[in-house]
């Protein structure tokens, strides 16, 4: 992806010096500050920042969603709507967000950091490229602290086009030359999510920031994330295996671990140390473990990760002690069963 983009002049700003630092500390805090609300979405065929009026976009949310509320598409859940919400695909996405941010509150590096943004983008902050990135899960995550500015900042998320087929696919449908299950050259940037319980209905193509958004400070041994791999359970005892990594390659530390029940009482603690690229795992085992399971057949419970470095603030995660596998079914007609537990 090129970073070449031609940004125009951030706008004036109208606030008032005492309205706007009366934002400042209402919006503000040292250690987070939420992105999430309402953006401005935009659109362009050519890749360049349009001039065009922008409509409301929720975020976490997506662009199907802001057009049906802005009366701009037909709903996509009814008859051929999703034939509409091809007409956007092809399009390039420009979501756009000015917020309020005070340095002098900060006691580290600041970080900007996406859990989902669908499928692939570039980010702007203040006039600057900053990062790109290709995946719906879990990014981007960038170091901003040299990108942001003392008061008002302007961020722009530009959503690359997820289909450079759209055009031709969608005349191919409306005229009957194409069934739905077909994808010429060029629908391989089209996601295999879209199948759904085995039909390949509705050929809606996601895009967004479905995920929340929000400017976080961090000191470099900070625990980054941490999750948690069940590796077996027998006769009620869980066993899994709890890994994380910190911010930067930073070896021989130690990480506190906890593991909080359901009920939310401590049920397991230990110590880790991080390797030379600051990545750590530590294998734990629960006595009479409550487990997850699917909808409809049993409590879906969950485990609360708790990971702490030295002098850092605690990294929480959310998790299910569950075991999946495939069950072959010899001698039947179904030749796997999706075994749970």
């Amino acid at each position: 992806m090129s970073n070449e983009l031609s940004l125009p002049e951030m706008p004036p700003r109208s606030l008032e010096p005492k309205r706007q630092a009366s934002r400042l500390r209402e919006q503000v805090s040292p250690e987070i500050l939420s992105l999430c609300g309402e953006w401005a979405l935009s659109f362009s065929d050519d890749g360049q920042i349009p001039a065009e009026e922008a409509i409301p976009c929720e975020v976490p949310g997506g662009i199907h969603a802001a057009l049906m509320k802005a009366g701009r598409l037909e709903n996509i859940s009814e008859e051929l709507g999703f034939i509409g919400a091809m007409d956007w695909e092809g399009k390039h996405k420009w979501l756009r967000k000015t917020f309020a941010w005070k340095s002098s509150e900060c006691a580290g590096p600041v970080w900007l950091i996406f859990e989902g943004v669908d499928p692939c983008c570039e980010i702007i902050l203040n006039g600057c490229p900053v990062v790109s990135y290709l995946g719906m899960f879990g990014g981007p995550d960038v170091d901003v602290t040299n990108f942001l500015q003392e008061g008002l900042n302007e961020i722009l998320v530009h959503i690359l086009p997820e289909n450079v087929a759209t055009a031709a696919t969608r005349q191919a449908l409306l005229a009957g030359r194409l069934k739905q299950t077909d994808h010429p050259l060029g629908d391989n940037y089209l996601k295999t999510a879209q199948l759904l319980g085995g039909n390949d209905f509705p050929r809606v193509v996601t895009a967004g920031i479905w995920l929340p958004v929000r400017l976080e400070v961090r000191v470099a041994e900070a625990v980054a994330d941490v999750w948690m791999e069940t590796t077996g359970i027998a006769d009620g005892q869980a066993h899994v295996l709890i890994r994380g990594h910190l911010h930067g390659p930073l070896g021989d530390e130690s990480v506190q671990v906890r593991l909080h029940d359901p009920d939310g009482a401590i049920c397991w603690e230990g110590v880790a140390t991080t390797d030379p690229s600051g990545h750590f795992h530590l294998p734990a085992s629960i006595e009479s473990a409550k487990l997850w399971w699917p909808n409809g057949s049993g409590d879906q419970a969950l485990y609360e990760i708790e990971a702490r470095s030295a002098n850092s603030a605690s990294r929480h995660r959310k998790a299910g002690i569950r075991t999946i596998e495939w069950g072959r079914n010899p001698g039947t007609d179904v030749d796997l069963t999706l075994v749970v537990n």
